[in-house]
Formats: structure tokens, C-alpha cells, sequence
């Protein structure tokens, strides 16, 4: 896991964030969980990169493994107002929406609730 999670580090730090996330999946195809560390390495940096599909991805990942692994919620909402402002990520926005509402992480349900009504 180390390993993998160095590979993903190196390659953020070079804003290779498709090669970073090919690593997150590359570890869980060969059965290599992540723990939080790193979830901390590749959330952020995906989300710098705008990386949405990633980001979706890996916070299913984290909330859905068992034991859960620990995530940022406020990083979580951050992305969600990244999505929110860039175009043609609705998709995107409203799957991270539904997955933290899922987890009890939503905070500001309302709002996406009357966005996800006018949008689909």
C-alpha cells in the first residue's frame, strides 16, 4: 500500500493526476486496500486537478469500504462547489450529492436538493 500510495504522490506532485488515480485503481485491482493516508494524498489532489470522475470514485470507495475509511467532509463539500461551478458536471455533482447524503455527510441539502430538481 505504501508503494502504491508514493507512486500516487510522485504523480500529483508532476500534476499527472490521470497516472494518480491509475494507481488508486491499479491497488485496488490487485487487492491493496488504501487507509486514510491514502485517501489524504489523492482526494485533494484530484480535486486540484479537477479530476470529478476521480473524485466521485474514490469517495465511494472510502465511504463504501468496511471498515469505512475516514474522510474529509468539508473536502467533500469543497468539491461539490467546484462542480458546482464548472460546466457540464452536474452528473458528477449529483453522484457525490447522493453518496454523502447516503453516508449522512450532506450539510447543505436543501439547496442541492432544489438544484438537482431544476437540473433532472
Amino acid at each position: 500500500m505504501l508503494h502504491y500510495t508514493c507512486l500516487m504522490s510522485a504523480s500529483l506532485r508532476t500534476k499527472s493526476y490521470d497516472q494518480a488515480f491509475a494507481a488508486f485503481e491499479l491497488m485496488i485491482k490487485n487487492g491493496v486496500s488504501p487507509d486514510k493516508t491514502t485517501i489524504e494524498k489523492l482526494l485533494p489532489g484530484l480535486l486540484k486537478g479537477r479530476k470529478y470522475d476521480g473524485v466521485v470514485k474514490l469517495a465511494q470507495h472510502a465511504l463504501e469500504a468496511s471498515p469505512r475509511i475516514p474522510i474529509d467532509v468539508d473536502l467533500l463539500n469543497r468539491a461539490l462547489s467546484q462542480m458546482e461551478d464548472s460546466q457540464g458536471q452536474e452528473p458528477h455533482m449529483f453522484k457525490l450529492w447522493n453518496l454523502m447524503q447516503k453516508f449522512g455527510l450532506a450539510q447543505d441539502s436543501r439547496s442541492m436538493a432544489a438544484k438537482f430538481h431544476q437540473c433532472c
